[in-house]
């Protein structure tokens, strides 16, 4: 893996150009060979090949002037592009992204685009794991404070880590859990999906989680940020 030094003729480079991929971390920019990922065939990955299959198919059913709402709504939902800037999806990117977040969470899809809601004020506060007798009892996801009514929690986290890893690649972040209703709760327990997806945690082992909001309405997606246990109790 090399790093790249930019000049004043190339600014920034990320994805695959020929044998290389281009992207950035903690350092910096740097390119790799590229190399095929592995592709293990899960389940869940079964589920969203077909999901992403039935929005291309449902995409082609929809009349023109659907379509062209979809194009029209489009500059209304900015992202941020691998590169840091600002882009805008096409309509029908646009329609992909916001269904494939209701699917997620079993929301109706839409065929008409809404206008882009408000999310309600809340982040992430922190993750609590403890153990008694090798079991846990505790695990707990604490949000600032309720979501809304129309917005569901996605949670997802790791196995138990090594005291010494602070920075899990995003490939160990695996989907522990839905959260129908935000307004339920401000604190949210995961025991028994955890339990259910890697078992009982070790003590003095890091546990990290990183949670979504989804709005049901629109399909819009928020990320709440990540958080840290280390696993305590006796």
């Amino acid at each position: 893996m090399g790093l790249i030094k930019f000049s004043a003729v190339v600014g920034a480079a990320s994805g695959k150009i020929g044998g290389n991929v281009f992207a950035r971390n903690a350092s910096g920019a740097y390119v790799r060979t590229f190399t095929m990922p592995i592709n293990p065939n899960t389940t869940k990955q079964q589920g969203v090949r077909t999901d992403f299959a039935d929005l291309i198919s449902s995409w082609k059913s929809l009349t023109a002037a659907k379509q062209q709402a979809w194009e029209d709504m489009a500059p209304q939902y900015p992202y941020t592009n691998r590169l840091g800037e600002s882009s805008q999806y096409t309509g029908q990117q646009l329609y992909n992204h916001l269904n494939m977040n209701l699917k997620t969470v079993g929301a109706t899809i839409l065929d008409t685009p809404l206008v882009p809601e408000t999310f309600s004020t809340t982040s992430l506060t922190s993750l609590t794991m403890v153990d008694t007798a090798g079991v846990l009892t505790t695990a707990d996801v604490l949000l600032s404070a309720v979501g809304a009514a129309t917005e569901s929690v996605i949670i997802n986290v790791t196995t138990s880590m090594s005291g010494g890893i602070t920075k899990p690649a995003k490939g160990a972040f695996k989907q522990v859990t839905i959260v129908a209703d935000a307004s339920v709760s401000a604190t949210l327990d995961i025991i028994v999906p955890y339990q259910t997806l890697y078992g009982d945690p070790q003590l003095g082992t890091n546990v990290f989680t990183r949670v979504f909001l989804i709005n049901t309405n629109t399909g819009q997606r928020l990320n709440l940020g990540q958080a840290l246990a280390t696993v305590t109790g006796t």
